[in-house]
């Protein structure tokens, strides 16, 4: 929800008027199997008869956002409709990994899950997720007003309440920016989005994971520095560009690259010495630092004090201080912070509690077909609605962790010299079967669909296999050195389809069973089910 106009602030309190709703205040829709359907900008909403839709509150990457009442409860709720689940299963399993967060999280400065509407049908392709709604985001009252000091102490303490709270349990949210701040105009927030959040040990700092995180303005220094090793730090350093940010009325580093954002957080906090460099993983980003670490650099170009109103308090400069410590190490924990004198007027330790378990990683290690996304789904649902516990889609067998386990197999295989040469039969149907129009690969895929369930698989295995150059003959002889220069490739009217000519000579089993077979390509009217190959002359082609 955007903000138009502000009339007042009052301490503790931020007064704004929300946007008009685009239509009217109930949208009109039909019934359909005991559920309501609603039409709003294109986007059709099945819900139970229960929500009442009363706004549209927005459109995000995954799909629309509108506002309910819930006429069991009396409550204004948010519902999220994320669209196409299973077109890419990594945004499925970023929806999937938010449900299973927000269902543990037990806090008032985080956003919970009430609830995720169970589908029509097993063979569904979206979901809607339910949750509290509240009047705005802090990105939108940062753009609209000025808040006074007690306004960014209060909201800053609930941040950090919150944060407290996300740790204990296990967990890094790794994406938090002030429109992940969810605020209503009592000044009360909650922490909300947790698709890109991972496991945090907190006995252990090896953890490795990718650093192209968080939005850029408020990426940690190593992020910046292409560390893959880091813990919940990187959210406190947000946490303290979010203070700084709600103190000047604008972003604190609001670099243009990364490059440049590096720049900006080196200039605000100086170049730390050599020796306080330890921490940094990668040899070039430490001699990039070491560059700059000139006397004319060891001292901050602009004092990060110069940075906010001159009449921030200067408790609150040393606790923002705190947050954007430039060692990782050195920077207080959410913990440390809620003890901090500058938050002694509003801290109430009874109110900052630690969850009472912490989140399970073990299954975001995996990589799921569609087939096992959809069950993972369906059992989140099930929580909610235990009716259609029992009656979880049956998965069907799916070629695509044997097709990934003979990739691997292959990538070994190939890094050892040949014992065997390819001969020229086995070449020439590989050959052919690169060069077959990717086309008529896909038109016969598509008309194989229905009995095929790995067709996603093997549409993407088809796809790659026919795009990859055609290699000639001799350059097989050659890369394998034997010398055949009387040998030649014959024409494509000599070669006879695959499956007749290659031979078992390989325990990769492409296929999950007999009746789920990958089809790879053929020669004229036939697809070519090949059941066991030589994959290390095959395969080859499609890494």
């Amino acid at each position: 929800m955007t903000m138009e106009g502000v009339e007042s602030v009052d301490e503790g309190k931020v007064v704004a008027h929300p946007e008009e709703p685009e239509v009217s205040e109930r949208y009109p829709f039909t019934r359909h199997n005991g559920l309501k359907t609603y039409t709003i900008k294109g986007n059709k909403f099945e819900l139970p008869e229960k929500y009442v839709i009363t706004a549209r509150l927005g459109q995000g990457s995954y799909g629309m956002v509108v506002q309910a009442l819930d006429k069991d409860t009396g409550e204004k709720v948010a519902i999220k409709k994320c669209s196409s689940l299973f077109k890419y299963p990594e945004d499925g399993k970023r929806i999937l990994r938010e449900i299973k967060i927000m269902q543990i999280m037990n806090h008032r400065n985080i956003l919970t899950i009430l609830d995720v509407v169970p589908p029509t049908s097993r063979e569904f392709e979206e979901i809607y997720m339910v949750t509290p709604c509240l009047d705005t985001d802090l990105s939108n009252i940062i753009r609209s007003q000025t808040l006074s000091e007690g306004h960014c102490k209060y909201i800053i303490y609930q941040i950090l309440r919150g944060l407290k709270y996300i740790h204990s349990a296990n967990v890094l949210h790794r994406d938090l920016k002030p429109a992940n701040v969810l605020i209503n105009f009592d000044c009360r927030i909650k922490i909300c989005d947790f698709g890109l959040a991972r496991g945090a040990d907190p006995n252990s700092r090896k953890q490795a994971l990718t650093n192209y995180v968080v939005t850029r303005w408020y990426r940690a220094p190593e992020l910046l520095l292409d560390n893959t090793r880091y813990n919940s730090a990187i959210d406190i350093w947000a946490a303290g560009c979010i203070f700084a940010e709600m103190l000047r009325g604008s972003a604190l580093f609001p670099g243009e690259s990364s490059l440049d954002q590096m720049h900006r957080v080196a200039d605000a906090l100086g170049v730390p010495p050599d020796d306080d460099l330890w921490w940094i993983q990668s040899a070039k980003a430490r001699e990039y630092l070491k560059s700059r670490s000139g006397k004319e650099n060891r001292i901050p170009t602009q004092d990060l004090r110069n940075m906010i109103p001159a009449d921030t308090k200067p408790l609150a400069v040393d606790f923002m201080k705190h947050m954007l410590a430039f060692n990782p190490y050195k920077r207080w924990s959410a913990d440390w912070l809620l003890d901090h004198p500058y938050l002694a007027d509003c801290h109430r330790p009874e109110s900052c509690s630690r969850a009472s378990s912490t989140f399970k990683w073990k299954w975001d290690s995996d990589y799921p077909d569609e087939h096992h996304l959809r069950k993972l789904f369906w059992k989140e649902m099930a929580v909610f609605h235990p009716e259609i516990e029992h009656t979880v889609p049956q998965l069907i067998a799916s070629p695509t962790p044997l097709i990934k386990e003979a990739s691997r197999n292959v990538t070994a295989e190939l890094k050892r010299e040949p014992s065997t040469t390819m001969d020229k039969a086995q070449y020439q149907a590989a050959a052919h079967a690169r060069t077959t129009s990717s086309s008529y690969l896909k038109e016969r895929i598509q008309n194989h669909s229905k009995q095929d369930p790995g067709k996603e698989e093997a549409h993407a295995a088809a796809d790659a296999y026919s795009r990859t150059n055609p290699l000639t003959y001799k350059d097989i002889q050659k890369n394998q050195g034997v010398a055949d220069k009387q040998a030649d490739c014959p024409g494509s009217t000599e070669i006879k389809p695959a499956a007749t000519v290659i031979k078992e000579r390989s325990t990769n089993v492409v296929h999950a069973d007999e009746k789920s077979k990958l089809p790879l390509g053929g020669y004229t009217d036939n697809i070519v089910t090949v059941e066991r190959m030589d994959c290390r002359h095959i395969l080859q082609h499609m890494l």
